[in-house]
């Protein structure tokens, strides 16, 4: 994806240019319906341009209006799964994004890996409390989105210390939304896609 600033007359506008491929191999995906929200620092959000995908799974969307204190992704929808691009801030220079890819989804293959745990613990609390604050990095080695084969069941759980208390999703990759915590256990319930190769 590039993020042109345009000059002269039409300085206020932001041109946001890229491309949607499918799949590990990253063949590009034509017709693709794609969504250019705008995302208020309060968390609100709403759709500003869409356009289809062209042969070559490229687009090019508009932000008429930026608001420097707002950032812009762009989604696409494919196997009833929602793809973001990473955040587009309005006031940046003109870069290159990383393509949008997306998947087939599959509740079958490869086990999801854990990759990197990272675990802080603070000094001890006067309630003899610590607060404790783990980054979990998981990969899909598969190449289709992992869903749950029912929704009842995660994606993917992980054992947590049983005396952890007070348990919390901050912000990530996943939405805090579709994390929780089920009897010894922190449970994924949203899609994983597969690793960008």
């Amino acid at each position: 994806m590039l993020l042109c600033l345009s000059g002269g007359l039409r300085a206020q506008q932001v041109v946001v240019r890229g491309q949607v491929l499918y799949g590990t191999a990253g063949r590009p995906v034509a017709g693709a319906w794609v969504v250019l929200h705008q995302v208020s620092m309060g968390g609100g959000g709403r759709p500003i341009d869409s356009v289809h995908t062209d042969a070559r799974g490229a687009y090019t969307l508009i932000v008429r209006h930026p608001d420097s204190t707002a950032v812009y992704v762009v989604s696409s929808w494919h196997a009833g799964i929602a793809y973001f691009s990473e955040p587009i801030a309005a006031g940046r220079s003109p870069s290159t994004l990383r393509p949008l890819y997306v998947y087939d989804t599959s509740s079958a293959g490869p086990a999801i890996r854990v990759v990197r745990r990272l675990v802080t613990v603070a000094k001890q609390k006067r309630d003899g409390s610590r607060d404790v604050l783990e980054l979990v990095e998981l990969e899909n080695p598969g190449a289709a989105t992992r869903v749950a084969r029912d929704t009842m069941l995660p994606t993917w759980a992980g054992a947590l210390p049983p005396p952890a208390i007070q348990f919390r999703v901050g912000q990530g990759d996943v939405s805090p939304q579709v994390v929780t915590r089920r009897g010894d256990s922190g449970a994924v319930y949203g899609p994983l896609p597969p690793r960008e190769r």
